[in-house]
């Protein structure tokens, strides 16, 4: 089985749900639009689109961050966990992998996250939401490192903290599936189409 093969395999089901999970956590995020020095006005908080329908998700959409997480880690270990046990995967073919979904797209927010917050604080004389938006910050979010216990608080792309510990766990996932090697995943099932 290839990590190609591996990763063409899906479980339909629960990529619907993570996408859910997903939207609920943009949805959550919406009255940032409505903070004012660092502060959410309630009054904004509660008028936000359709609020009577999705107050939920307005008030407790962070949690959907835990389920997202949780379906994510099943779904990776389901796709990875024996390939990397059996060794069939380098570290470095896997982290490049990982790297090469991840780092694109999130070298591009943080680039247009920089432009946004400089623009909004000549024009505000603060920053929008985040405070942290100096050069230490930058060269956290720029090496996936922004919410790992050196920062100040949330900085430019604030929601990025879930791809820093993302990263983190790719580190311990990886270093778990190798020290524990093949014989834990004889009696794993092994992917659909492997």
């Amino acid at each position: 089985m290839s990590v190609t093969r591996a990763s063409s395999s899906r479980l339909y089901t629960l990529d619907a749900l993570r996408g859910v999970a997903a939207l609920a956590v943009v949805v959550y995020h919406w009255p940032h639009f409505f903070v004012i020095r660092y502060a959410l006005n309630e009054t904004f908080q509660r008028a936000q689109p359709l609020y009577s329908v999705f107050s939920v998700v307005y008030e407790h959409g962070a949690l959907a961050v835990d389920l997202f997480f949780s379906l994510s880690g099943f779904i990776f270990f389901w796709l990875y966990a024996r390939t990397i046990g059996e060794q069939r995967i380098s570290a470095r073919d896997f982290f490049v992998l990982r790297f090469s979904r991840l780092y694109p797209l999130h070298l591009c927010a943080l680039l247009l996250v920089l432009l946004g917050q400089c623009a909004y604080a000549t024009a505000h004389q603060y920053f929008f939401v985040y405070r942290y938006n100096d050069f230490w910050h930058f060269i956290l979010n720029l090496f996936f490192i922004s919410s790992i216990g050196w920062e100040r608080g949330h900085s430019f792309n604030g929601p990025v903290w879930s791809v820093s510990v993302e990263v983190f766990l790719y580190v311990v996932f990886f270093a778990l599936c190798r020290a524990t090697a093949s014989r834990s995943f004889r009696k794993l099932p092994r992917p659909v189409d492997s």
